[in-house]
């Protein structure tokens, strides 16, 4: 669509560099009955002429026909600058999408590592809580042998009562 426009506007800006370089076909010297002009199109309404000036080919078309291309000109959605501007404007915003993607691939890969370091962190957090549960389990063997009936105060107390009784008894027996 806005290269059929620039086309047409290429042709039309054309048209009218050439009517400004031409002169009227109605001079002294370039009238339509001397030069051999020939009409070449008929162009909404307007008739152009076809001339050669100073060995130059070139068209003549009216005023009116020229303010009408102006007045086109002037209402034509983009300029040729514009149109460049737009241009690179894509170009840059196609540049800003390239970047996006690398930058979503690198979020992807960052995902991707996390990932594995999450698995491997998980890993070591299982390992540490078996440790720990055996290390619990060894605490609880410990302290159930620590209360064991065999450690208690009150046993100890009365094996010792009975073999110091013991001794007091059975020595002076066995020396006499």
């Amino acid at each position: 669509m806005i290269r059929v426009k620039f086309k047409h506007l290429y042709v039309v800006s054309l048209l009218f560099v050439f009517s400004l370089v031409t002169p009227s076909p109605l001079s002294a010297e370039n009238s339509v009955g001397n030069s051999g002009a020939v009409v070449v199109d008929d162009w909404d309404g307007y008739d152009s002429v076809a001339l050669v000036h100073r060995g130059k080919n070139g068209i003549w078309f009216p005023i009116a026909m020229a303010n009408d291309i102006l007045s086109e000109l002037k209402h034509c959605d983009l300029s040729a600058i514009e149109f460049h501007l737009q241009e690179e404007k894509l170009h840059l915003l196609d540049s800003q999408l390239k970047l996006k993607d690398r930058r979503i691939q690198d979020l992807y890969s960052a995902i991707s590592l996390s990932k594995k370091l999450e698995d491997k962190m998980q890993a070591t957090i299982d390992l540490a809580e078996s440790s720990r549960h055996r290390s619990d389990e060894a605490a609880r063997r410990a302290e159930e042998a620590k209360n064991a009936w065999y450690r208690h105060p009150v046993l100890w107390l009365g094996v010792g009562v009975v073999l110091t009784s013991a001794c007091f008894i059975f020595v002076p027996l066995a020396s006499n």
